[in-house]
């Protein structure tokens, strides 16, 4: 019971991170260098590069990057924990 308790937490904390992600990607993409083609942007990870944005947008990258990988640990580590659970 309790790890199914901490399994469903962890899948919750993922799922909060991943719209954390989602809104700080798409203020990032307000701060695009002009210029650049749209298929740089393609792919979560490539699209976080720091010469991809102006020095404004800079600031967001990182935690950008920290939100996605806390929804990445979080899904396996729930998931794992859940199946553990069984």
């Amino acid at each position: 019971m309790t790890a199914t308790i901490v399994g469903w937490t962890l899948i919750g904390a993922a799922i909060l991170a991943l719209l954390c992600a989602t809104r700080l990607d798409r203020r990032l993409l307000a701060y695009r260098v002009p210029g650049t083609p749209r298929a740089a942007y393609l792919g979560p990870v490539g699209r976080w590069r720091r010469a991809l944005y102006t020095a404004e947008g800079q600031a967001l990258i990182a935690p950008t990057r920290w939100a996605f990988l806390v929804f990445c640990v979080g899904s396996l580590a729930g998931a794992l924990v859940l199946e553990s659970a069984r």
